[in-house]
């Protein structure tokens, strides 16, 4: 079997969206490694970038002093409450791809209603 079969085999997905690392690390199931590879191709399309932009100008590590963090601008309680207390207290300390995976699982609950910018 060749790399690639072996980590599509174990992952449900290749290439895979984050690391094997940040897989072992954050305890990632299968299936929410596929979800964020989902995650990671939404937040390219150009809605989710505007809002990214809009928000915090495309900065994953900003914290304004306001009560909302990261790029999308997450309040404590969306954040925790769409899993992303997994991968950092707030949205901000949390890798790029934990905060888009938190943002479309948000979006899919939600739609754009959480983000003035949208």
């Amino acid at each position: 079997m060749t790399r690639k079969q072996i980590l599509k085999k174990k992952y449900g997905v290749y290439p895979l969206p984050v690391s094997e690392r940040s897989i072992k690390r954050y305890h990632l199931s299968k299936k929410t490694v596929r979800e964020i590879a989902k995650a990671k191709k939404f937040a390219k399309s150009r809605k989710a970038r505007s809002v990214r932009k809009c928000e915090s100008g495309g900065n994953y590590r900003i914290n304004t002093g306001n009560g909302y963090y990261g790029a999308y601008q997450f309040n404590s309680s969306t954040w925790k409450s769409n899993g992303g207390r997994k991968f950092g207290r707030q949205a901000n300390k949390a890798p790029a791809w934990a905060q888009d995976y938190v943002m479309w699982k948000t979006w899919k609950k939600r739609g754009w209603s959480p983000w003035a910018c949208a």
